[in-house]
């Protein structure tokens, strides 16, 4: 009788544990996929601002879209329970106004451009969740 093929016996092995390690991996279908979700700002009619919030999850974001002209003056202000909470502001076409990360948690300045603005809001902590305000004024 012929010894087992300690290689092929060792490669067996690594394989069973490859399989055991994909099956626990794959069954935690529960983790939820960071999103990011978009809402139109409305203003009430004779209003210039509005207060805005909700609770993002790791990596979740929310983008929140404002018509303004050039000319106008924009000013936000977020107010986060967690300190990994920003803001990013972009003009019509996709670029950065302002860097929240950098700048902090209030912006204040003019606009140059006429269309829809973005707002987005983001957490980059590890909590299961971050709860904010955002004020929103367009003069």
């Amino acid at each position: 009788m012929r010894a087992p093929n300690r290689t092929l016996t060792i490669l067996t092995a690594v394989a069973a544990l490859i399989g055991v390690l994909c099956i626990a991996v794959s069954g935690n279908a529960t983790a939820r996929e960071p999103e990011t979700l978009t809402e139109r700002v409305q203003f009430a009619p004779g209003t210039i601002k509005d207060v805005l919030g909700g609770a993002l999850g790791p990596g979740e974001s929310r983008r929140y879209l404002l018509n303004a002209r050039d000319g106008q003056e924009l000013r936000v202000a977020l107010l986060p329970n967690n300190a990994q909470t920003h803001f990013n502001i972009f003009v019509p076409g996709g670029e950065m106004l302002y860097d929240g990360r950098k700048g902090g948690n209030y912006y204040r300045g003019g606009l140059y451009k006429t269309g829809d603005h973005v707002v987005e809001v983001y957490y980059l902590g590890h909590e299961p969740t971050s709860n904010y305000e955002v004020e929103i004024v367009i003069e």
